[in-house]
């Protein structure tokens, strides 16, 4: 029972470490000639991990819908917390999902420069 215990505390602690670790989180995302590229700090200074998307690839980009987008699956590239989510539906799959969930500054404005460069 004692080893249960244990086991149940550790996983506990390791969830929420990892919990605060992405809520302390930030994105940044930019768009340069025909890439969007993504990055992902943890507390500000150390990088967790960078994606690359091909403008090329990107099938459409809107608004995140909660309704439509929640239960679609996807990759999470952005603080789920904040409601202004963009989702970016990919014409190929990147790391098995064909769509992508990032949470830029300006929702709108990032969503204009993504379909002027389509």
């Amino acid at each position: 029972m004692n080893d249960l215990y244990y086991t149940v505390v550790v996983v506990t602690v390791a969830f929420l470490i990892v919990m605060a670790l992405y809520v302390c989180s930030s994105f940044s995302y930019v768009i340069s000639n025909n890439t969007l590229k993504m990055d992902w700090r943890i507390l500000k200074y150390v990088r967790f991990a960078s994606r690359e998307i091909n403008i090329d690839n990107i099938q459409e980009v809107r608004r995140f819908r909660l309704k439509q987008d929640l239960f679609g699956g996807g990759y999470v590239f952005g603080n789920l917390f904040i409601k202004a989510g963009v989702i970016i539906i990919l014409k190929r799959r990147l790391l098995f999902c064909s769509k992508v969930y990032i949470t830029p500054k300006e929702p709108d404005i990032f969503i204009e420069q993504i379909i002027n460069k389509l």
